[in-house]
């Protein structure tokens, strides 16, 4: 590992995770919740010649309840016909093909969802456990551009060594995980030392999907939270996966409504093998909560759309494969089209483009 003194680099330290334990309360909801999601999807196919279009669906899980007999969809357009395809995830897609010549398409989807997540269901008191592993740890973690997220920018676009910057700090941060031993256990250490070195800030590159604007900055969204964890959990055997979908309230600290318009996408780890549950250390870190507050809690609060990364869909997409997935995806003769979620604004899209809104109402 390279002396701290490296490029200057900017520290964040670590003096003990012992204070402030979530003692058993977490945020959100805890109890089962059941809700119609209801999708709408606009395709404006301005020139194009073809059209292919995949919207997700949520699936079933441990953690979910999907009545995917009960999902009805109704397409404004041609075509009408279309087919539910699943990928190799086990996602869920609405799928359209359009051939000449390519009509505007509105298609809406409905489907029942219940959350019921028991969350850490371990032996030993999920409180004492994260108390007690994290009580004498310390870590530090230097960010190349820890202070300077214009300066990162710039050494993006001119990709100034990002590779071994980015590698120089999961080292840091692995260097205070064990590398062998108890899987829950590294799990806390890792979860702990992503939320109290991260800050929950979206500027600059965040959120495409991968870990480099967190190693560079420190900072980012769920995404590069996540995707850094999941860097690590690789490195040390810990069985890990991304899980993308939305939080049913847009500030976690509030109770969820009874329905409403949802307003962007919110992603999380799912610990798999004997551990089984999700943690979510950026929202840790976005509100400054209690230690463990989203570590191996009962997750009802959200509903899961998609789970895996580097995503090839069913059938598979000519495009790149897509690092998560939250809206609609579609390909014009083979090429990926402007996507837009939400009421953002399209009046600067020249060619095609799909927009993709949610929202929710309780049912239960």
């Amino acid at each position: 590992m390279l002396a701290t003194a490296w490029l200057g680099f900017t520290s964040l330290l670590l003096f003990g995770f012992s204070d402030n334990v979530a003692n058993s309360r977490p945020y959100g909801l805890s109890e089962p919740v059941s809700v119609r999601l209801d999708a709408t999807v606009e395709v404006r196919p301005v020139g194009a010649a073809s059209l292919e279009l995949w919207i997700p669906v949520p699936g079933n899980d441990e953690s979910q309840e999907v009545q995917l007999g009960a999902l009805e969809v109704d397409v404004e357009g041609r075509p009408t016909r279309w087919e539910l395809t699943t990928d190799g995830y086990g996602n869920h897609f609405v799928h359209l093909r359009s051939s000449p010549p390519v009509e505007p398409l509105t298609i809406r989807y409905s489907v029942p969802v219940r959350r019921h997540s028991s969350g850490y269901l371990g032996s030993e008191p999920l409180d004492q456990l994260i108390e007690s592993t994290t009580g004498s740890g310390a870590a530090t973690i230097d960010y190349p551009y820890g202070g300077s997220a214009q300066e990162a920018l710039a050494s993006i676009e001119h990709a100034v060594s990002i590779e071994q910057l980015v590698g120089t700090v999961l080292d840091r941060i692995l260097a205070g995980i064990p590398a062998a031993g108890d899987n829950l256990r590294q799990a806390v250490l890792l979860n702990e030392v992503l939320r109290r070195n991260g800050q929950y800030i979206k500027t600059g590159a965040y959120g495409q999907g991968n870990s480099t604007w967190f190693c560079l900055t420190g900072q980012g969204n769920c995404t590069d939270f996540h995707f850094t964890y999941l860097d690590i959990a690789e490195r040390i055997d810990l069985p890990a996966r991304l899980r993308v979908g939305f939080p049913l309230s847009s500030n976690p600290e509030e109770p969820a409504p009874r329905s409403g318009n949802i307003l962007g996408y919110h992603c999380w780890v799912y610990l798999d093998g004997d551990l089984g549950f999700g943690i979510d250390p950026s929202w840790e870190a976005r509100l400054a909560a209690p230690t463990g507050t989203y570590f191996g809690r009962p997750f009802n609060d959200r509903i899961k759309l998609t789970e895996g990364a580097d995503l090839v869909l069913s059938p598979p997409i000519q495009g790149e494969p897509l690092p998560y997935m939250f809206e609609a995806y579609a390909e014009s003769d083979g090429v990926p089209i402007e996507r837009i979620y939400g009421a953002a604004d399209a009046s600067s899209v020249a060619g095609p483009y799909v927009r993709t809104t949610y929202s929710f109402t309780r049912i239960d």
